[in-house]
């Protein structure tokens, strides 16, 4: 359905999720380092922003507009005639399936 990842990442930036937040924190290696020529990743702090995923999802699940657009539940789904397994989407999964 996209061209390409920058397609998907203007998709995923303008998609809107309603009143949930922004939450951050930072991360920093604090492992061994080497005694000489250090890489600077070890000594960078890294800045990691999300929104809660729980929130995230019960506002999909709350969304009229997606109402009977994606599975709830997981499902194997076969081709007509030779009955060969086909796999499409996430719920069709094995995965799905097993949970």
């Amino acid at each position: 359905p996209f061209s390409d990842h920058k397609e998907l990442y203007k998709m995923i930036d303008a998609t809107e999720v309603s009143d949930v937040r922004w939450n951050s924190f930072k991360l920093k290696y604090n492992g061994e380092q080497p005694a000489n020529n250090i890489p600077p990743w070890m000594d960078e702090a890294y800045e990691y922003w999300f929104h809660n995923p729980l929130s995230l999802v019960e506002n999909i699940l709350a969304n009229s507009e997606l109402h009977g657009e994606f599975d709830y539940s997981p499902y194997w789904d076969f081709t007509t005639g030779n009955s060969k397994r086909r796999f499409e989407n996430f719920m069709s999964g094995d995965w799905a399936w097993s949970q």
